[in-house]
C-alpha cells in the first residue's frame, strides 16, 4: 500500500515525538538522581518528600488527604489537579512542608533548608503567600487552607484542623 507525503510526515513526527519523550525521561531519571544525591538520600530508598502518599482517616476529614509532591517535576498533585510549581523557592517551601505534615517547622529552620539563611524571616511570608496563590489559581484551595502559620516563628502543613 502506498504512503502518501503526509503519511510520512505524520510518521517522521511521531517518532521524532518518541524520540523526546525518551529524551525527556532520561532528563527526568537524571532530575531524580541528582535531587536523591544533593538531598543525602540512598538509590536505594525514595526521599520520604518525593511523594507523600494518601492516608486513610476515620472521620474522612482533610486529614484523609495527602498531597503527592512529585521532585522529578516539581509538581504537587492533590485531588485529581496538578500545580507545576517550577523550581522555585514556593516549591522548595512546600516540598520541604511535606516532609512533615501535620508539624510546625520554625522560621530559622525553613530558612537555613529551603534559602541557606540568606533571607530575613518575611521572606518566608512572602513565599507563603505566592505559594498559596497558585494553589489556589490550580482549584487547590484547601491545601493552600492548610498551609498554616498561626504559631509564632513557626509554619507547617496542617491538615488536622485540631492542631
Amino acid at each position: 500500500m502506498p504512503t502518501s507525503d503526509r503519511d510520512r510526515q505524520l510518521l517522521e513526527k511521531l517518532s521524532q515525538l518518541a524520540a523526546a519523550q525518551a529524551s525527556a525521561a532520561a532528563l527526568a531519571q537524571e532530575i531524580v538522581v541528582s535531587a536523591r544525591e544533593r538531598l543525602g538520600f540512598d538509590m536505594g530508598e525514595d526521599p520520604p518528600a518525593a511523594v507523600i502518599p494518601a492516608a486513610s482517616s476515620p472521620n474522612g476529614g482533610i486529614s484523609a488527604r495527602r498531597p503527592m509532591i512529585d521532585v522529578a517535576t516539581f509538581s504537587v498533585h492533590w485531588d485529581g489537579k496538578t500545580c507545576v510549581l517550577g523550581n522555585t523557592l514556593p516549591f522548595r517551601l512546600l516540598e520541604r512542608l511535606g516532609r512533615r505534615p501535620n508539624q510546625f517547622i520554625h522560621c530559622d529552620q525553613l530558612l537555613d533548608e529551603v534559602w541557606q539563611g540568606l533571607r530575613s524571616r518575611e521572606a518566608i511570608r512572602s513565599v507563603v503567600k505566592v505559594l498559596k496563590q497558585k494553589l489556589v489559581q490550580a482549584g487547590m484551595d484547601d491545601l493552600a487552607a492548610s498551609i498554616n502559620g498561626n504559631q509564632p516563628y513557626h509554619y507547617g502543613l496542617i491538615f488536622n484542623r485540631g492542631l
